[in-house]
């Protein structure tokens, strides 16, 4: 076999595989390719994923090694006595040796008076009952300070209330990410199974302790039984939330009672002395009540709203120079928009003392100026001094109190609410006042106003002017208090009392609310005064118990997220680069079956490709996301997903734009009269993913054929039936014609109802300015555009009326070498060639055969091994004349080949298109800008202007005598 001599076994195999290529049906072709790219995307992006995990994961674990040192890799740590360490050592090493036979002890750094043993116990010794052991035999160790247990992924439950422990412990054994619990001491260990699964455990647990509320209300001055409790937890019962009452009882006075009543004692203070607005609700404004920060107007002046709890509150007057007017009086209260929202009573211990002030100041200057009774001066400046001396005492006292609270303070809130207290007692605004500083300035305005008590009591008339001197020195010394600092103080004062542990002695409530958000503590309160019938009750909340990640714990949550977003990241990359690599050059391929035809059938194209991308997108990064990153995480396949179907809707849509396969390699394989299934295969596949083409490639080819039945010459395979359309006879009988064609771009009219008709064996040379439409003629004639309107006939049949694979066949007998060669890139000059002749039904002998005949007959046959790369642009336009004549048209199609190439190269070119027109003698239809060239070898001289045929006639006639300006410009370039 000549074929197998000439270029090797292996170029035999290749075209072979075109063989077997080309005998597959179309749609099977193509939906296996689909899921084989579909699969194996799927497949290199779970794997690319898992890789960035695995990786991250080594270098994040092995980090938190060197972070967290030696005790990550152990069980228990034990904190001995520095100056007991051998006793204890021998001690705890005898206990676990007997105890849990196996462990490894090894003794870590000493510091502080202490040192430190790291116990590893075998893995049949990791479970509650032997850290329960050890909770109970650690403490007979000689000098054992504590320990702590190490064992990860853990949550320790911390200041469980007795009431929950019971349901708590329930509903911990049914939760599968638990592997077991114990007690160490009060807190409750809950060691998991993975460390994946801490993430998703520890908010569970939230929400159900979260539904615990510990109540503890306090009822100044009134005794506490359990008939108070049970009348307080009925009180609760009878509310209209979803919940229930677990555990009431009386309670005793907590560790942090103190610290509260100091607190009180602040709050005391600050509404004693500031000047405030006592708010009561009217019963309309009960339905929509005040806001903590709302402004309103107090009796005319401006306040702003700094405590409320729905019947009662506290207002901060904005000024307090028209405050003594409205002080100790019932007035209006006000909203911005004028409704009535209650009454208030203004009162401030400051604002009396400035009127004290003010009136015993008015006496003395009355006194100086025009005399007077001095008994009445002196009985108004001691009346001003008494209070003086009350204000005084409650500032020592709320020094002192910030004092003891500054140094019991651990708490960040309340070490802001000293901050807070001592720039209010000081009247600074920095944070670097200290209680000592607190207690000076008290010291000096207790020495100013012993000093005022002398001077009254040795009140003499020539004393006047230091007697008003000391006033006024005492009036300076005075705390400014500013509205907003009340409003932080009263706040942060309200947080600090939440704490039932702190509270004194009360009734002690444990509420199951049955709701993700409990009641506040203002219904709490509200429900208590109504049940118990007073207005004193002070109520404290917190939940039932607290759960917090150990560190090592927290830390592997942190890597595990890391792990995963590393991966889901790896996967959107691969996913979103697939995609607009691979899916837009598929995308392409289903849109270049319908391109060039109207405009709805091109956008049904892109929609279908669009639409088929989503799945295709969304699947994949799905099954990826979730073989990878599992189930439980959800939100990271299901972000995937979206991505995915992004990608895959804009790859899909804008395939045309985004693929890396060559377009016009594409419309070769169609004028080649490949299905789409044959250019996904030949072309697509192998320029983006070339093993894409032996993953599909069956090894027996089945029966049928993939470029459809070879065309029979002169139409005999054809039917000779033609379809009625008003079309002149003279069209019906040519062996291509054109009928009142009309073709748009956009809004561009490009053909406009042109007419025209070849005869068999006619050579018709087609001239024109370059936009008027003559390469959309000729891919009208090819099958590649669809017109709008009018027809076009091959042999008599009407081209677009017949269906798909009539058409291509019919088209197949049309051959058509384009202005640029237009090759397939990775396929092989020979290939190239021999795959036309595929196309019209030659076997892969005979359409080897043909591609050398014409490559030889081209002089191009020593290049049949080169890709169209290494050709130079006259080599190239002759492998696709090649191309073409290897197909035997029927009739042949130039599409001016010489456009792209220099005059030398043009001028070849036109010679050897000269010789095969004169050695073919078969039907041609010619574009070109040669009047010279189309004289010489056209029967027929067709010239084009605006989409429509202006002169058509003999060579000689137009160019001697031409009737269009086109062809008058014609004649005047051929004369040149």
């Amino acid at each position: 076999m000549v074929y197998c001599g000439r270029t090797g076994k292996g170029e035999a195999r290749r075209v072979k595989a075109f063989d077997q290529a080309r005998r597959r049906r179309s749609a099977p072709a193509v939906v296996r390719h689909l899921l084989v790219w579909l699969l194996a995307a799927t497949l290199v992006a779970g794997a690319g994923g898992y890789l960035v995990a695995w990786a991250m994961g080594r270098a994040l674990f092995s980090t938190v090694e060197l972070v967290m040192g030696e005790a990550g890799r152990f069980d228990v740590l034990l904190q001995l006595q520095q100056e007991r360490r051998r006793e204890a050592l021998a001690a705890a090493s005898e206990l676990l040796a007997r105890q849990f036979p196996g462990s490894a002890v090894k003794e870590g750094p000493s510091a502080a008076g202490s040192t430190v043993l790291l116990v590893s116990l075998p893995e049949r010794w990791r479970n509650a009952r032997t850290f329960e052991r050890l909770d109970r035999e650690l403490a007979g160790v000689p000098g054992l300070v504590s320990w702590l247990p190490l064992v990860e992924p853990s949550v320790t439950v911390s200041r469980v209330h007795p009431a929950l422990e019971r349901d708590l412990q329930g509903w911990l054994e049914r939760q599968e990410e638990v592997d077991f619990t114990f007690f160490r001491g009060s807190d409750l260990v809950v060691v998991l199974k993975e460390a994946g699964r801490l993430d998703r455990f520890n908010e569970k647990l939230k929400r159900r302790i979260g539904t615990y509320r510990v109540v503890r209300a306090v009822l100044p001055g009134q005794a506490v039984d359990a008939g108070l409790a049970r009348r307080a937890a009925q009180a609760l019962e009878e509310q209209g939330w979803a919940g229930s009452v677990v555990y009431a009882a009386p309670a005793t006075e907590g560790a942090g009672a103190g610290t509260v009543r100091w607190v009180e004692r602040m709050r005391d203070f600050f509404v004693s002395y500031a000047t405030l607005a006592r708010i009561e609700a009217s019963e309309a404004a009960r339905d929509t009540p005040l806001r903590v920060g709302e402004e309103v107007r107090v009796g005319g002046a401006p306040a702003q709203v700094v405590a409320f709890d729905g019947r009662q509150g506290l207002a901060v007057l904005a000024e307090e120079s028209g405050a003594q007017d409205l002080l100790g009086k019932p007035v209006e209260v006000r909203r911005a928009s004028g409704e009535l929202a209650g009454t208030a009573v203004v009162d401030g211990g400051r604002i009396r003392i400035q009127a004290a002030l003010d009136e015993s100041e008015a006496l003395l200057n009355r006194l100086e100026q025009a005399g007077g009774s001095w008994e009445e001066a002196l009985h108004s400046a001691q009346q001003a001094a008494r209070q003086l001396e009350q204000t005084i005492g409650r500032i020592e006292q709320a020094a002192e109190d910030l004092s003891r609270l500054s140094a019991s303070s651990s708490d960040p809130a309340r070490d802001t609410l000293v901050a807070l207290a001592l720039s209010v007692l000081l009247g600074r605004r920095d944070s670097t006042a200290t209680p000592g500083d607190a207690t000076r300035s008290v010291a000096r305005l207790q020495q100013q106003l012993q000093e005022l008590r002398a001077r009254l009591d040795a009140y003499q008339k020539t004393d006047l002017r230091d007697l008003k001197n000391s006033i006024q020195t005492l009036r300076q010394s005075l705390p400014e208090i500013d509205g907003r600092e009340v409003a932080s103080a009263l706040d942060l004062l309200e947080k600090s009392e939440a704490e039932p542990l702190a509270a004194p002695e009360g009734v002690e409530i444990v509420l199951r609310t049955g709701e993700d958000r409990p009641p506040e503590t203002s219904r709490l309160k509200q429900a208590l005064e109504r049940g118990l019938e007073t207005s004193k009750v002070r109520v404290y909340t917190s939940p039932a118990a607290t759960a917090s990640p150990s560190a090592r714990a927290t830390v592997m949550q942190v890597v595990e997220r890391a792990r995963s977003a590393g991966a889901a990241l790896a996967v959107a990359g691969i996913v979103v680069w697939t995609l607009f690599n691979d899916w837009a050059a598929v995308g392409a391929a289903i849109q270049a079956e319908r391109r060039g035809r109207r405009r709805a059938a091109g956008r049904a194209a892109r929609l279908l490709s669009a639409g088929i991308g989503v799945l295709a997108g969304a699947t994949m990064a799905l099954v990826a996301g979730m073989a990878l990153l599992g189930r439980e995480a959800w939100i990271w396949p299901v972000a995937l997903a979206v991505l995915g179907a992004v990608a895959g809707w804009l790859s899909g849509w804008l395939g045309h734009r985004l693929s890396p396969v060559d377009a016009d390699a594409v419309e070769a394989a169609r004028a080649m009269s490949m299905e789409g299934g044959a250019i996904l295969e030949t072309v697509v596949a192998p320029a983006v993913r070339p093993w894409l083409l032996s993953l599909t490639s069956s090894r027996r080819p089945p029966s049928g054929t993939r470029f459809g039945a070879p065309p029979a010459k002169n139409g005999r395979l054809l039917s000779s039936a033609a379809v009625s359309d008003g079309a002149p006879a003279t069209f019906r009988e040519a062996a291509l014609a054109a009928y009142s064609l009309v073709k748009y771009y956009g809004a561009q009219k490009v053909l406009d109802g042109l007419s025209l008709s070849v005869t068999r064996g006619e050579t018709v040379v087609i001239m024109g300015q370059s936009g008027c439409g003559k390469s959309t003629l000729l891919r009208c004639f090819k099958g590649l555009i669809e017109p709008d309107a009018g027809s076009v006939r091959i042999f008599g049949q009407d081209l677009w009326s017949l269906p798909d694979a009539q058409r291509r066949a019919l088209a197949g007998r049309v051959g058509l070498v384009f202005q640029r060669p237009q090759l397939i890139a990775h396929l092989s000059v020979l290939q190239n060639v021999a795959l036309a002749a595929l196309g019209s039904g030659a076997s892969w002998p005979e359409a080897y055969e043909r591609a050398w005949h014409w490559l030889s007959v081209l002089e191009m046959a020593r290049f049949a091994s080169r890709r169209p790369a290494e050709l130079s642009g006259g080599e190239g336009q002759r492998v696709a004349i090649a191309r073409a004549l290897a197909a035997e048209p029927d009739i042949l199609l130039w599409d001016e080949p010489t456009s792209q190439l220099d005059p030398m190269l043009a001028a070849d070119l036109l010679d050897l298109m000269e010789e095969l027109i004169r050695r073919l003698r078969t039907t041609m239809l010619v574009v070109t800008h040669q009047p010279r060239f189309g004289a010489r070898v056209a029967h027929r001289l067709v010239l084009m202007d605006g989409g429509r045929v202006v002169e058509a006639g003999p060579p000689r006639r137009v160019l001697a005598a031409p009737a269009s300006d086109v062809g008058r410009r014609l004649a005047r370039l051929a004369a040149m």
